[in-house]
């Protein structure tokens, strides 16, 4: 496949993934990520940043910290000081955009992205004495964990007033007699009960699903303890890292044992999230003396390495994982076949033909004409045409976008029967 600038296409078993920048940071010389807790909102949404109070930062005169909001490009949109006395242990953004920080004491503060309050309230019961140590978040709900190991959800963080619901009661037994090792979410939509399920890894080296109503030991116990775990973004399959430096990717239902990978790491990774629903993305930010390692590993056990310099966020998405560092925000996912049929060289797929036909008719080539008659030959004409329209899609050049969408009006113009209102929505979207 040809690559275009800035764009880095690599192989993973049978499968082409490509990383491109998107844009350069505007934030550069101003930021350093090492030094923040991060949280980006999916479909290439805002980025919400302050200053980590759990490391040690150089004295300044500005004694508060301050929550920073930019957009995916590092564009400053808003800044606010942060007021409150809790430790801040999340923060996240809903599908409405609405940045949420979860606060130690239970508190739950939620602003629009111009820094604007909207709602405050107390995820944990007037009164419990409990203090909140992790926080998942997905659309628009959030599931906390308190020291004491209770679970307190909220399926609807716009609803009024809100309904805090207290899942079912795990045992000290059934954690080893310690925290919980690591802990993620199945977001209700992939639910038979339509309600949030939590994965607790335990000492024991087993995983504890807990919902409403059970908590059940999925009797894992030779693959454990885990001190990462992610679900992806269908919530079909789960990936976790063990203690003993291991990677295993199994079905959420762990009736499937689908890859296990040995990374060679001493250490767990600082992120474990998915690239769509292919790959699994293990980032170590070992020292700020060493290069930070970005691992992707297939279906297959195959691999990919990356090298920075700098630190990095990872953002998953549902088709991929945006790459945030100081200076740039690339995007790394799975190339659509659309994509891989038009630009992969020597490819003799009709949307190939057509997008080279294309070529040939603004260089005054009677060429233009032979490919189109061999795309009639093989009835593939408005195959063609749809698959330049959907190449344009997955495209983020947008010099690239128009060829694309031109080679598919090329096309169109010799179908006998053609629809062209999706041809017609995609300019538009585009």
């Amino acid at each position: 496949m040809q690559a275009q600038p800035n764009t880095e296409v690599n192989h993973l078993h049978d499968k082409l993934y490509r990383k491109y920048q998107v844009y350069d940071m505007g934030w550069v010389g101003h930021v350093d990520l090492s030094s923040h807790m991060v949280a980006g909102a999916v479909a290439g949404g805002p980025i919400a940043m302050v200053r980590d109070e759990t490391q040690i930062h150089r004295a300044t005169a500005e004694s508060k910290p301050t929550i920073q909001i930019y957009t995916s490009a590092g564009q400053l949109l808003s800044q606010f000081w942060w007021e409150h006395n809790g430790t801040l242990i999340h923060m996240g953004w809903t599908e409405k955009e609405e940045l949420v920080c979860v606060v130690s004491d239970g508190t739950v503060l939620m602003y629009n992205v111009f820094g604007e309050r909207l709602r405050e309230f107390s995820v944990l019961p007037e009164d419990s004495g409990q203090h909140v140590c992790e926080c998942h978040m997905w659309g628009d709900g959030l599931v906390v964990l308190t020291r004491r190991n209770q679970l307190f959800s909220v399926n609807n963080l716009s609803e009024s007033p809100l309904k805090i619901t207290a899942l079912a009661a795990v045992s000290s037994e059934q954690l080893g007699g310690r925290s919980p090792t690591a802990m993620t979410i199945i977001e209700p939509q992939f639910t038979r009960s339509n309600t949030v399920e939590v994965l607790l890894g335990s000492a024991t080296g087993t995983i504890l699903v807990v919902t409403e109503a059970t908590c059940q030991d999925q009797d894992v116990r030779g693959k454990g303890p885990f001190t990462k775990m992610a679900v992806t973004p269908s919530g079909k399959m789960l990936a976790c890292f063990t203690e003993s430096g291991m990677l295993w990717v199994c079905s959420t239902d762990f009736q499937k044992n689908l890859t296990e990978f040995n990374p060679r790491a001493q250490k767990p990774p600082t992120q474990l999230v998915w690239c769509g629903v292919d790959s699994v993305m293990l980032y170590w930010d070992i020292s700020k003396d060493r290069d930070k390692l970005l691992l992707m590993v297939g279906p297959h056990g195959d691999w990919v390495k990356y090298s920075y310099r700098a630190p990095l966020v990872l953002v998953p998405e549902c088709d991929g994982v945006r790459i945030i560092s100081n200076e740039k925000c690339e995007f790394l996912h799975r190339v659509p076949k659309s994509t891989e049929d038009v630009f992969k060289i020597g490819s003799l797929e009709p949307a190939a033909i057509l997008h080279d036909a294309m070529d040939f008719y603004e260089n005054k080539s009677a060429k233009a004409d032979e490919h189109i008659r061999n795309i009639k030959a093989r009835a593939a004409l408005v195959a063609a045409v749809d698959g330049c329209i959907d190449a344009a899609v997955h495209e983020f050049d947008p010099p690239t976008q128009r060829r694309l969408l031109k080679a598919a009006a090329y096309g169109k113009c010799f179908c006998e029967y053609y629809n062209a209102d999706n041809f017609v929505e995609n300019c538009k979207t585009l």
